[in-house]
């Protein structure tokens, strides 16, 4: 070893003065083992979880002269991770299984019971429906986290007729749809039905109800229908109001979901912006989450504003291809001030929680140059 720094000597409980000058293995006989590979490994060592990465050290003439080695502590993250998988299995399986078979008769109840009875019925039926609801937004979100992307390209115009659809099937709303018929993005679908189902989930169950909303003439009120501009407009008779309006950018799209509800609390976002929440400071649901999340697996970001009617969301969708991710751009019209969560403006990548600091140590032959 020719060069280590601090956080390796106190990982590895070691001086540097001792260990400069002397193989790997006196440290770790696992790191001394391992295959070079820049993709980063899990290794267990003496009851410890460390990730470790190793790649080649080179000299000005591209001559290899030894192998860096970067070492991280992830124990905590790890046996965190082992509690949520078992807690996520739990509330997905049992709980969601045993709510199904709850709701099930208790829908009956409702029928056949009266009065006093019946609301009650009611009351245990709809909290029972929001558990098992509950659970699915869950595993849509685990899903959309631990798979893998896969770009492809997305009609946009298509694309939000068919998550408009999905949506209101659970949750009545009107809807303004603007966008061109020609947008498209490479992206990966799956992820983003679960951002843009939240995004309308979220602005119709807070929006205001437009009790005077009311289908315009010749227009479906249970399908889109197009025009010659490109434009989609997609009332419904009862519900609030939506509007949803795309541009169309060089290396990605905009799209903007507006309501007319009172805002999101400056709460909500506080715990998005510290990236974790506690018992007196959560937020109302996973909706937000799933947004965030979503938008930061695309590379891309969404950004919470207030507008002149309520409040508007805005979605960052960049081109995922072979090219540098192309960052929000910075001409975004409309929403008064709001704060860009994911990749922002000036091509910084927002991540939630602490960085952690690296360990590092470098092993080279003795007459190579220390890295």
């Amino acid at each position: 070893m020719v060069a280590v720094n601090d956080r390796a000597c106190r990982l590895f409980d070691c001086r540097k003065d001792a260990v400069l000058g002397e193989p790997l293995a006196d440290i770790s006989l696992v790191l001394a083992d391992l295959a070079p590979s820049e993709d980063r490994l899990d290794v267990e060592t003496e009851g410890r979880v460390l990730a470790v990465s190793v790649s080649p050290v080179t000299d000005a003439r591209d001559r290899q002269q030894g192998w860096a080695f970067v070492v991280r502590d992830v124990t905590v993250d790890r046996r965190r991770q082992q509690r949520l998988d078992v807690l996520s299995r739990v509330f997905r399986h049992t709980i969601r299984n045993t709510m199904n078979m709850v709701v099930g008769p208790t829908a009956v109840l409702t029928e056949r019971l009266e009065g006093g009875d019946a609301e009650t019925a009611e009351t245990a039926l709809s909290a029972g429906e929001t558990v098992v609801a509950l659970s699915e937004k869950v595993r849509a979100v685990e899903r959309m986290m631990t798979g893998t992307v896969e770009p492809a390209t997305v009609s946009v115009a298509e694309f939000l007729e068919n998550t408009v659809r999905s949506v209101r099937d659970e949750t009545p709303f009107t809807v303004d749809l603007d966008v061109p018929s020609d947008c498209r993005v490479r992206t990966d679908a799956s992820v983003l039905s679960v951002v843009f189902e939240n995004a309308l989930e979220t602005a119709a169950v807070h929006g205001i109800t437009d009790d005077a909303a009311r289908p315009t003439d010749g227009v479906d009120t249970n399908r889109p229908s197009g025009t010659d501009g490109g434009d989609t407009g997609w009332t419904a008779d009862h519900g609030p109001r939506v509007r949803i309006t795309v541009e169309d950018r060089d290396s990605g799209c905009l799209v903007h979901v507006s309501d007319d509800g009172p805002g999101i609390p400056p709460t909500e976002l506080d715990i998005l912006r510290s990236g974790a929440e506690t018992e007196l400071q959560h937020a109302s649901g996973v909706g937000l989450w799933a947004i965030h999340w979503g938008m930061s697996r695309l590379d891309g970001a969404v950004r919470f504003a207030d507008s002149d009617r309520g409040t508007r969301v805005t979605l960052w969708v960049p081109d995922l291809d072979d090219g540098p991710i192309t960052p929000p751009p910075t001409d975004v019209a409309d929403g008064n001030g709001g704060e860009w969560f994911g990749r922002t403006p000036d091509g910084r990548g927002v991540t939630d929680g602490h960085s952690a600091e690296e360990s590092s140590a470098d092993e080279s032959p003795a007459d190579g140059p220390a890295a």
